[in-house]
């Protein structure tokens, strides 16, 4: 009978430019909010973690999530919304430098449907 020799796994060439695309997308992926319907309302949730809130409308979650990439205690490496049956519908990066815009495009709506 003959022993089957256990031969360790290689590591992957960490300079391969997929494999490394594909760790960065992971690294970017831990810091980020993602935004997607359940039962009771739009959650906003980062990975890993207990869930931000629950909100009635998918824009109200928006918000809260600039305001948590602006303000928070953690860094918001992107915002992830999900639409209706799960997939990614938009993927916003570096959320602080595109909250200022987003908080004047809020004012405009809420003032617009009054």
């Amino acid at each position: 009978m003959s022993t089957i020799q256990e031969k360790p796994l290689e590591t992957p060439n960490q300079n391969n430019p997929q494999i490394r695309e594909y760790i960065d997308a992971i690294e970017r992926g831990k810091d980020a909010l993602h935004i997607f319907p359940g039962e009771d309302g739009w959650k906003l949730k980062k990975i890993g973690s207990d869930s931000l809130g629950t909100f009635d409308t998918q824009q109200e979650a928006m918000s809260r999530a600039y305001e948590f990439a602006q303000n928070g205690p953690t860094v918001v490496s992107a915002i992830i919304t999900h639409d209706e049956s799960g997939l990614i519908s938009e993927r916003i990066d570096d959320p602080t430098a595109q909250s200022a815009g987003h908080g004047l495009r809020n004012w405009f709506e809420r003032w617009f449907n009054r």
